[in-house]
């Protein structure tokens, strides 16, 4: 009996483990998505459109996905393939092998994984769909892998072509798509006036930063000039981002060594950059030179726009232009629905840097219908995604504490970022008015001041200097144009005599709101009576009062005598 138990057992066990060890079939929470990709591109750092690349170099395998055939029933857990190409290369120091597709909002619409195949070659990309498509149509979106060449299947200086499939796996449901690229070996740059291009701010994403090669092949330059210029959008240059070096390149355009560098300070004194009033221009005049240069400084950039930014170097009669863009875009790719754009408010105190919370701002769009967005802890808001078209901002509730700005916004939502727009709110002000009041029996002894000083008070600290109260200003005074609140309390307004006046004491009654009353009390000193403390000088008259007190003294002793006699009889009959 045992040893059939421990048999049983042992199959149980066996089975357990066959359980664990068989392979669970793949994506069985959601189904297949039919997906084409509409453009496949290969695309430098900067994701700007290639047709050549270097063959050591490091580029983005850029695609957009449309999943729009699927209408509304795109949901949580359904799915795609991308078969990668077998002639690249995605490395783990190169490629993520996770990454989102956010929505311009940042919110997670599919999760990427990447499976490279032997060698890190080729291999597949499965999306999963988050519920963030949930009542959504029209889905679509990007993603970029960072990839490298896989050097033993691609020709040297010759045009390839790379090819992607989307579920090649699942019948009925692939779709191909490809491009092509010249894999370039290492050739010198044989002539380079003007490059340009845009990078991320490491430290700042609210700063981009911009970097130029400029005359990389050292040609005469007659009063050489750059001008540059910010196309479009509320952005400046960062004064003193500015970075100038004279350099020498390498035939592949990396800086070998500096000869002399100038900061932004320096350049100004010198009188080679010049600012436009606005921000949103410069000139950098480098003379008569056949030198090479890299330049380098930093713009303002509000995350999530695409900002345009277009330089142009002149020489005597030549001129050459180089223009660049800058979109901080989430890693990895995008998705999203019908809606293609973003509107984002800001909102400030009037200085200008302080955010202010709780705004809550009604936005009219094209067709009529409203809805309402409230500014978060850091003084901004960002709206869903909006069908392209105008929109018209106004605030309907105002901060705490703050004016309500009645200004309408209008903004352009057109599906290249973001419809930005910063809101300026005035705090409420509020006044205290003080009346000095007198307890004194009006000034009965004499002794009232003809003024007082007042002191008023915000939260326990003085403001300002003491009044003056008298009766030039009939004993009142108002404080006006005070703040109402202070670090989101209101402010607690207080008076204070200054020196209370000798003789008198002084009482606070009221309040900011009604206003304060100080009244001061004296009592007056009794006066002393004229007939009271010393004998008349006049003797009292006495005649008549004599006679009516010996009148009344004799009928008294009669009626006494009278009383014994009285009770001297009435014992007599009793005995």
């Amino acid at each position: 009996m045992v040893r059939w138990g421990l048999r049983l057992l042992t199959v149980l066990v066996f089975a357990l483990g066959m359980g664990v060890l068989m392979p669970i079939p793949a994506h069985a929470a959601g189904k297949v998505v039919d997906t084409t990709i509409t453009s496949l591109k290969i695309q430098n750092l900067e994701h700007q459109d290639v047709d050549s690349v270097f063959h050591t170099s490091t580029f983005y395998l850029a695609m957009d996905w449309d999943a729009s055939s699927h209408g509304t029933d795109v949901h949580a857990g359904d799915y795609f393939d991308v078969t990668l190409p077998d002639n690249m290369r995605f490395p783990s120091d190169t490629t993520a092998r996770e990454f989102d597709l956010t929505d311009t909002q940042g919110n997670v619409v599919a999760h990427a994984t990447v499976d490279p195949g032997a060698g890190d070659t080729g291999g597949t990309v499965h999306v999963v769909f988050s519920d963030a498509v949930e009542n959504r149509y029209n889905v679509k979106g990007t993603m970029h892998l960072a990839s490298r060449f896989d050097e033993t299947k691609v020709k040297m200086d010759s045009p390839n072509t790379f090819t992607v499939t989307v579920n090649g796996e699942v019948s009925g449901h692939s779709t191909t798509a490809q491009t092509g690229v010249v894999v370039t070996g290492s050739q010198p740059i044989t002539e380079e006036h003007l490059a340009k291009w845009g990078v991320d701010s490491t430290d700042n994403p609210n700063q981009a930063t911009w970097q130029a090669r400029i005359n990389l092949s050292k040609s005469p330059l007659q009063n050489g000039t750059i001008t540059d210029s910010l196309d479009g959008q509320n952005q400046t240059y960062v004064a003193d981002s500015f970075s100038l070096r004279k350099v020498n390149y390498s035939q592949y355009g990396d800086v070998t060594d500096t000869l002399q560098s100038w900061t932004s300070d320096e350049l100004v004194a010198d009188g080679m950059l010049q600012m436009a009033p606005d921000g949103k221009s410069f000139t950098l005049s480098l003379g008569d030179t056949s030198d090479a240069y890299f330049l380098q400084y930093s713009t303002t950039y509000t995350p999530g726009m695409t900002l345009h930014n277009r330089m142009t170097l002149t020489g005597g009669t030549r001129t050459y232009t180089s223009t660049a863009s800058h979109h901080l875009a989430a890693s990895g790719g995008t998705g999203d629905g019908e809606h293609t754009g973003v509107i984002r408010i800001t909102k400030v105190d009037e200085d200008g840097t302080t955010p202010l919370a709780g705004a809550v701002f009604t936005v009219t769009s094209p067709d009529g219908s409203t809805f309402d967005l409230t500014t978060g802890a850091d003084g901004t808001v960002t709206s869903g995604a909006l069908r392209q078209g105008t929109y018209t901002v106004r605030e309907k509730i105002a901060p705490a504490g703050y004016e309500l700005n009645d200004q309408e916004y209008t903004l352009t939502v057109d599906g290249t970022g973001a419809a930005v727009q910063t809101v300026v709110d005035r705090p409420i002000r509020t006044s205290v008015t003080v009346t000095k009041a007198w307890d004194d029996a009006n000034d009965q002894d004499g002794i009232r001041p003809d003024s007082v000083l007042v002191q008023l008070y915000a939260n326990g600290q003085p403001v300002g200097d003491p009044v003056t109260l008298g009766a030039d200003n009939q004993w009142t005074h108002t404080w006006t144009d005070l703040l109402q609140r202070e670090d989101g309390s209101d402010i607690a307004y207080t008076v204070q005599e200054v020196g209370t006046p000798e003789g008198y004491t002084a009482t606070v009654s009221g309040d900011a709101t009604t206003g304060f009353t100080i009244t001061n009390a004296h009592t007056p000193t009794t006066p002393v009576s004229p007939a009271s403390g010393r004998p008349s000088d006049n003797l009292p008259q006495t005649s008549d009062d004599s006679g009516r007190i010996m009148t009344i003294a004799a009928i008294a002793a009669l009626a006494a005598t009278g009383c014994i006699a009285l009770a001297a009889l009435l014992r007599r009959r009793e005995q």
